[in-house]
């Protein structure tokens, strides 16, 4: 079988990935993206935390808590977002889009595989040459996301009088299912589903972005405004199934701890 894992010994990260890609994520942040042919190289990686975040921030001169590493099992990629050391256009910046900065990644080292991690189940492989024209990737369904926002709902029943907007979005951002309660604020819509679309975004739940960026003034500042629809209060959830993200619920309408309550309601329709 032809494959990139190494076998023999330790090998560096440019050796082994199909591609390396840097970019900016707004004017505050990069967003850089390696990809693998195969499924052996693409898990090693992920298994024995080659990204790892300390590693990770003395490279860039950031701390792990301003690092984002999320990994993509439908597309064999890995995603590491971090902040830039100046905004994108500031007499400073050397790199104004930012395409540079996936240099220091390059000397991360991928170890050396056992022979199950260099075998893996073929059918799950492009073959180790290629990657497929069409890739699939598990979204929730509308069954599932109604059943998401009618279990929110009955929960909010808890906290009545207040009333919430519920939205449950697919795992590109794409509202699936959406539910106003009576009384609910008219801005709860359009906050619900914001909340949901960050959530869903990176992976994480709209109030880990406080902690995120809160000590960074150069993120503090740019982040809300720089990231579309970023929402950094509480209240947005990703739904994930067997470890990958199918979507998210967003609630709004009472304080973002009331909305997490509910959005948490609305997870426990949620099984595996």
């Amino acid at each position: 079988m032809s494959t990139s894992v190494p076998v023999d010994g330790a090998r560096p990260l440019r050796d082994c990935a199909r591609m390396i890609r840097a970019r900016n994520a707004g004017s505050y942040l990069i967003s850089i993206d390696v990809a693998f042919d195969d499924v052996a190289t693409y898990e090693l990686c992920r298994d024995r935390n080659v990204f790892d975040v300390a590693t990770i921030a003395v490279l860039y001169g950031v701390t792990e808590e301003q690092i984002v590493v999320i990994a993509h099992d439908p597309s064999r990629a890995i995603k590491v977002t971090l902040p830039r050391q100046f905004p994108s256009g500031h007499p400073s910046d050397p790199d104004i889009d930012s395409s540079q900065q996936y240099v220091p990644l390059l000397s991360l080292t991928v170890p050396a595989a056992t022979a199950a991690e260099a075998d893996p189940d073929p059918t799950r492989s492009s073959g180790g040459t290629t990657m497929p024209d069409v890739i699939s990737r598990p979204s929730i369904s509308a069954d599932l996301a109604r059943r998401v926002v009618d279990a929110a709902v009955a929960g909010a029943a808890a906290l009545a009088p207040a009333a919430f907007a519920v939205a449950v979005v697919d795992e590109s951002g794409v509202l699936k299912a959406f539910h106003r309660m009576d009384g609910a604020p008219l801005v709860a819509n359009q906050i619900s589903q914001d909340k949901a679309y960050t959530a869903v975004g990176f992976g994480i739940p709209s109030h880990g972005w406080y902690d995120f960026i809160k000590d960074d003034p150069p993120l503090a500042i740019g982040a809300p405004t720089g990231i579309d629809r970023l929402v950094v209060f509480g209240g947005g959830y990703p739904i994930s199934v067997d470890g990958q993200v199918i979507g998210a619920i967003g609630v709004s309408g009472g304080h973002y701890s009331q909305d997490q309550q509910v959005a948490e309601a609305g997870l426990a329709a949620v099984g595996g």
